[in-house]
């Protein structure tokens, strides 16, 4: 017995994986890859916003246990109250805005991917 497989003349790696992808899903060996990589990422994160509360409130005495919301919480009153400069204030609001949406997010969608009950990672 023989196949015949036809190939479009414009087929390229990145339609074939788009189409695996949509007939079978992402792979759990994919998925648990990237899982593993934003955790490593959030633990990044982490170190960053403790080591910039640092940087601006080198007097400040840590309060433990503080989560990472607060932190960036606490770098937000500082630099509201602080900052050199409107623009700079700015800047830095808008970034500190895309932390906390990126924590947000991490902590709404990773306890549901571990809790194997729950694999609705969209809703809220």
């Amino acid at each position: 017995m023989t196949w015949d497989f036809v190939v479009p003349l414009n087929w390229t790696e990145e339609k074939d994986l788009a189409e695996f992808l949509l007939e079978h899903g992402i792979p759990s060996w994919l998925l648990e890859g990237q899982i593993e990589c934003l955790r490593r990422t959030y633990d990044d994160l982490k170190t960053m916003v403790n080591r910039s509360l640092a940087y601006f409130e080198p007097n400040r005495l840590p309060l433990q246990p503080e989560t990472i919301l607060g932190t960036i919480s606490a770098i937000e009153d500082h630099v509201a109250a602080k900052a050199p400069s409107e623009h700079y204030r700015n800047r830095l609001m808008v970034a500190l805005a895309l932390c906390r949406f990126a924590v947000t997010a991490y902590e709404r969608i990773l306890p549901q991917y571990d809790d194997e009950s729950k694999k609705y990672w969209l809703s809220p």
